[in-house]
C-alpha cells in the first residue's frame, strides 16, 4: 500500500535540506586557503617543509627558536584531521634544526635537518618513525653536512640531499643509507624530485649566505652520475617539481620559475605579475596541468616583514595568479595531493590548506596608483588623520607607507600604515611631533602582489604649535 507522508513533514525535511545545501555551498564557496590551527605557533616557529600523506595524516617539521638564535631546537608537528589542527611532537631536546620531511609508506616517514650539538660543527640529522609520525628515533648518520631535503619514490628506494651538493640512497626503506659522491660541491640542492627508483632531478643554489646562481641536475641511474641541466647559471633555483616523462619545473629567488618538457634539454621561463622582491621557495604539480608555488614577498621598499604568496596554475604554468591566503607569515614548502588538495607551511608556525583549489584567485594589470586625498592640519603632538587610496585593478590589498618631507624635501618621518584593501578611500591616524611648520605627505606602497606604485599621490601636511 503506498503511503503518503504528512505535508508539514515533507516541508520540514525539504527546508532542512535547502539550508544545509545552501550552508554547504556557501562553506564552499568560501572556502580557498584556510589558516590552520597549530599548537604553540608563534614568532620563535618556523616550519621548512611540510607533506601529507592523504588528505587525512600530514606532518610538517622545522625549527623552534628557544634563548636566542643559537639555541634552536628540532620541531615536529603532526595532524590527523586533514590539516585543520596540528599537535607538537615531542623529540628528545637536541640543538638544531629540520629542513625536510617525506613518507614512505603510511608508517614509515623520514625527517632530515641539521644538528648543531657539537659546538661549532654541525652534524647530519635523521629521524625516522614507524607509526605514522606520532614517535621518532634518530637514525645514526655519520656524515658532517646538513641534511636539507627527503623523498622515497618508492617504499623501500629514497634519497636525502645535503650540504655540498651531497646525495645519500637507500634501496632497503631506510635500513641502511649510502652516502654518494657529491653532485656538486658548491650547491645546496633544496629541491629534490625523483619519479621513480632511477630517475630524478635535484636543484640548487650557489654560495653561502650570499646566493649568487642555481644549478639543476638529472640522474637516469638511481643517482649514480649526474648531468647539468642548469635552465640559467645566474637563477638562484630553492626548489623543483617533475612528472613521470621528464616533464618538471623550477622555481627560486626574484619570482623565477622555469619549465621543461623534455627532462631538461630546454627550457622555457614561466612568468607571473609578481614583484622582483618574491621568493619561490615551494613548487609542487600534481600532473601536468595542475600546481602551486609559494613563497614570500619581500619589499626591498619601506622595510616590513615579509608575507606569504601562493601562485596556481591550472594550464601547466602557461599562466600564473595568485590566490589569496591572507595576510599570512612568509611560506616556504608545499604539498599537493590532486587538484584541489593543497598545504603549505612556513614562519611563524604558518600552515594553510585548501580542498577546493585554492579559490579563483586574480592576475595583477597595471601597477598599482596611490592618492593622497587631502590637505593635513594638525598641532605638535596631537594625532593627524590620513585619507587615502590605493588603486590596484586585480589585487585586493596593499601594504602602505605615509613619508612626511620637509620643506627641503629630507625625510623626516615614516609611518606604516600596514595592509590597507585597495579600490576604497581609507583613513589612517598617526600622532605627530615634528617641529611647527610645513611639509609633504606622499603615500607609497607594495601591493600583495609585490609591486611597488607608479605613480605616488601627495598632499601638504601643516603642523601647527603645540597648544601651551
Amino acid at each position: 500500500m503506498k503511503r503518503t507522508l504528512p505535508l508539514l513533514f515533507v516541508t520540514t525535511v525539504v527546508l532542512v535540506a535547502a539550508l544545509a545545501g545552501a550552508a554547504s555551498a556557501a562553506a564552499r564557496a568560501a572556502e580557498g586557503w584556510q589558516r590552520a590551527t597549530v599548537a604553540g605557533a608563534s614568532s620563535a616557529l618556523e616550519l621548512s617543509s611540510v607533506s601529507m600523506f592523504d588528505k587525512t595524516v600530514g606532518l610538517a617539521v622545522g625549527e623552534i627558536e628557544q634563548g636566542g638564535a643559537v639555541a634552536l631546537r628540532p620541531a615536529i608537528y603532526r595532524t590527523g584531521d586533514g590539516g585543520a589542527t596540528w599537535a607538537q611532537v615531542s623529540y628528545e631536546q637536541i640543538y638544531g634544526m629540520l629542513r625536510g620531511v617525506a613518507f614512505s609508506d603510511a608508517r614509515h616517514a623520514w625527517a632530515v635537518g641539521a644538528d648543531y650539538g657539537s659546538g661549532d660543527r654541525q652534524a647530519a640529522l635523521m629521524l625516522a618513525s614507524a607509526d605514522g609520525g606520532q614517535t621518532w628515533k634518530r637514525v645514526a648518520i655519520a656524515g658532517q653536512e646538513g641534511m636539507l631535503s627527503v623523498q622515497f619514490p618508492t617504499a623501500s628506494t629514497g634519497y636525502v640531499t645535503a650540504d655540498g651538493g651531497v646525495l645519500y640512497t637507500t634501496t632497503d626503506g631506510g635500513a641502511t643509507w649510502a652516502r654518494g659522491v657529491a653532485v656538486a660541491s658548491d650547491v645546496s640542492l633544496y629541491g629534490l624530485s625523483f619519479t621513480d627508483a632511477t630517475h630524478g632531478w635535484v636543484c640548487g643554489a650557489q654560495g653561502n649566505e650570499d646566493w649568487y646562481g642555481g644549478r639543476c641536475y638529472v640522474t637516469i641511474d638511481s643517482g649514480a652520475t649526474w648531468r647539468d641541466v642548469t635552465p640559467d647559471p645566474d637563477a638562484v633555483l630553492l626548489d623543483g617539481s617533475f612528472l613521470p616523462g621528464g616533464e618538471g619545473w623550477v622555481a627560486g629567488r626574484n619570482g623565477r620559475i622555469f619549465h621543461t618538457a623534455d627532462g631538461g634539454e630546454s627550457w622555457e621561463r614561466q612568468s607571473a605579475a609578481i614583484g622582483a622582491g618574491v621568493d619561490l621557495a615551494g613548487i609542487q604539480f600534481v600532473d601536468a596541468q595542475n600546481g602551486w608555488a609559494v613563497g614570500s614577498c619581500w619589499p626591498l621598499e619601506y622595510g616590513g616583514m615579509g608575507w606569504a604568496l601562493i601562485l596556481h596554475t591550472v594550464d601547466g604554468g602557461q599562466t600564473w595568479v595568485q590566490q589569496d591566503c591572507g595576510v599570512a607569515p612568509s611560506a616556504q614548502s608545499v604539498s599537493a595531493l590532486d587538484a584541489t588538495s593543497a598545504w603549505a607551511a612556513g614562519n611563524e608556525g604558518l600552515v594553510l590548506r585548501t580542498g577546493d583549489g585554492g579559490g579563483a584567485g586574480f592576475t595583477p594589470t597595471a601597477r598599482p596608483v596611490t592618492s593622497a586625498l587631502h590637505a593635513v592640519k594638525v598641532r605638535k603632538g596631537a594625532s593627524a588623520t590620513f585619507r587615502f587610496q590605493v588603486t590596484d585593478p586585480g589585487v585586493p590589498r596593499a601594504r602602505v607607507v605615509v613619508l612626511i618631507y620637509n620643506a627641503k624635501h629630507k625625510l623626516k618621518k615614516t609611518i606604516v600604515a600596514g595592509f590597507q584593501v585597495t579600490g576604497t578611500a581609507v583613513t589612517h591616524e598617526a600622532r605627530l611631533t615634528l617641529p611647527a611648520g610645513r611639509y609633504t605627505w606622499k603615500v607609497v606602497c607594495v601591493d600583495y602582489a609585490g609591486r611597488t606604485q607608479v605613480k605616488a599621490g601627495a598632499n601638504t601636511l601643516v603642523v601647527l604649535p603645540a597648544t601651551r
